[in-house]
């Protein structure tokens, strides 16, 4: 029952950003100069999310249902510690390319010799020499 909710709000939601798309194409003439092509991207990210959030509410539904009382902290708990390691994950990925790139961005001047850099030129400097 809970699939088929979500299926029909999820089939409204997207009939009426196409609708919002068809209206603007139609009177895009007056906005000749603006872009207001919709990304698919966002689309995309837009229907992945409400599929993933109404499978995690149902499953947490069915899970809830299934489990005995005294074990009903296990599916949030679990949820945090999945949600942690992939967070862990990411964060280790993230690390090793920065810590590939990061010779490669920027050199390392802690090596070399510190280098004096000259005082500025000045005309009192200039006046002296002549």
């Amino acid at each position: 029952m809970g699939f088929a909710l979500n299926g029909f709000y999820l089939s409204w939601r997207e009939g009426q950003q196409l609708a919002k798309r068809v209206y603007w194409n139609k009177y895009k003439i007056f906005f000749s100069n603006m872009q207001f092509a919709a990304n698919p991207l966002t689309w995309l990210n837009r229907h992945v999310a409400g599929m993933i959030g109404s499978m995690l509410a149902n499953i947490s539904v069915v899970v809830l249902t299934l489990l005995p009382l005294e074990l009903h902290w296990l599916w949030p708990a679990g949820l945090l510690l999945t949600g942690a390691y992939i967070a862990w994950k990411e964060r280790q990925k993230k690390m090793r390319v920065r810590r590939a790139l990061a010779p490669l961005l920027k050199p390392n001047f802690a090596r070399g010799k510190i280098q004096q850099s000259e005082p500025p030129d000045t005309c009192s400097r200039r006046a002296a020499i002549a």
